[in-house]
């Protein structure tokens, strides 16, 4: 894990990195909203798509080789971006960014079903916080990096900066000893591999949780009423409140160092109730603050509700990553994080649309406050249908048949 922590932050901060430059890209070339959604869209499609293959990928195949060539796609790819941005039409970009998120489909599964093989059972939950908490401290660097890189030099540096970034954590993939799947791996015998293989998938493993999975339905509704205001944050950053590109950016740091201080708190949690209720009030919390943020009345009241949306956020997504690992078998996980996380992407496209239609009927202030008061009413609707689920002990943690342990 000393070399998984800082190796995953370094490149969280070339993701963001080159996130931030090609939505300014696409904001100073005149694009509009839907450009936008287009862009964010092409982020979720390759999950959506391969969320079956590259789930049994992780579980059959060796970790490092995966991890090793998807991360250098990612690179390549995001190399290639530098020469598109610099003077090809906008939507040339799309076919870049979706190769460059193919990499990261089959990547990051196989990191969810690692980290608990390299730091055991009893650590899930602190290891989810503290790759989540170092992860959002230094991914601001590369979010702040870029703006000021994209005012003072243009956009190809930042991205060739990024680039750089996502081949370090190919080098991390080769460094790391543990290995999961294919013949290194001595947990997965003849008949591992053959439940690996023909079993149930991770859909139907989650499924059989009776907490678990009514919280990810009501999660699912969440995402599709908050996540499309991406499309419009950077028109309401820069449009409705003035911001600069050098302010954008910083808006990162602000979001970021919100998220530090929610992920470490999540993981102090303990039992099953706790994990729950902190995943609601997270979320909760984050659609209020995003509906607060659309009527912000400056850039600097902005800023600081950017720093709460970061913490409830963070708050919510560590302790729910945490609730799921802990309850699906060590077999299934890779499967469990590429399907759930293929699913979670199937709401943000839809809600890329909505937010692009909204951004453009209603404008960024208004897609905000709509968003966060339709979130609201999801986490209410969850909370009514899991908290007659809940053990009353607080100390008991709840199975849902044969699953135990995973993450999404």
């Amino acid at each position: 894990m000393r070399i998984v922590l800082p190796g995953r932050a370094v490149s969280a901060a070339g993701q963001g990195m080159a996130m931030v430059t090609l939505v300014l890209h696409l904001h100073d070339s005149g694009a509009g909203p839907v450009a936008t959604a287009a862009l964010f869209g092409c982020l979720a499609l390759p999950t959506i798509a391969l969320m079956g293959v590259a789930g049994r990928a992780a579980d059959r195949y060796d970790s490092r080789r995966i991890l090793v060539l998807g991360h250098l796609l990612e690179a390549a790819a995001c190399l290639l971006l530098t020469g598109l941005v610099a003077g090809a039409p906008w939507w040339w970009c799309l076919p870049a960014v979706t190769l460059m998120q193919t990499g990261a489909a089959f990547a990051n599964p196989v990191w969810s079903a690692l980290v608990p093989r390299i730091v055991g059972e009893e650590r899930i939950g602190s290891a989810i916080s503290w790759q989540q908490g170092l992860s959002t401290a230094i991914a601001p660097v590369g979010a702040a990096s870029s703006g000021v890189l994209y005012g003072l030099v243009g956009p190809s540096s930042a991205l060739a900066t990024a680039a750089t970034l996502l081949t370090c954590l190919a080098v991390v993939a080769r460094l790391v000893h543990t290995r999961r799947g294919g013949p290194a791996d001595p947990a997965h015998d003849a008949d591992d591999h053959a439940a690996t293989t023909a079993g149930p998938s991770g859909l139907q493993v989650i499924r059989t949780d009776p907490v678990v999975w009514p919280l990810f339905v009501g999660l699912f509704v969440l995402v599709m009423c908050v996540e499309g205001v991406n499309v419009v944050e950077v028109f309401l950053a820069r449009d409705a409140l003035g911001a600069t590109p050098q302010q954008y950016g910083f808006t990162e740091v602000c979001f970021s160092g919100g998220a530090v201080a929610g992920a470490l708190a999540a993981g102090r949690l303990r039992t099953t109730r706790a994990r729950v209720l902190a995943t609601l009030l997270g979320f909760g919390g984050t659609a209020l603050t995003l509906l607060l943020a659309g009527v912000a009345p400056n850039f600097w009241t902005y800023l600081v509700i950017a720093l709460f949306i970061g913490l409830t956020n963070a708050y919510g997504n560590a302790a729910n990553g945490a609730l799921v690992m802990t309850r699906v078998p060590d077999t299934a996980r890779g499967q469990v994080s590429s399907t759930l996380g293929g699913v979670m992407r199937i709401g943000s496209v839809l809600a890329l649309a909505l937010g692009g239609l909204a951004g453009s009927l209603l404008g960024p202030r208004e897609t905000f406050v709509v968003a966060g008061a339709s979130g609201l009413l999801a986490i209410l609707a969850a909370l009514l249908v899991v908290g007659r689920r809940l053990p009353t002990d607080p100390q008991t943690t709840m199975t849902g048949g044969p699953a135990v342990r995973a993450q999404v």
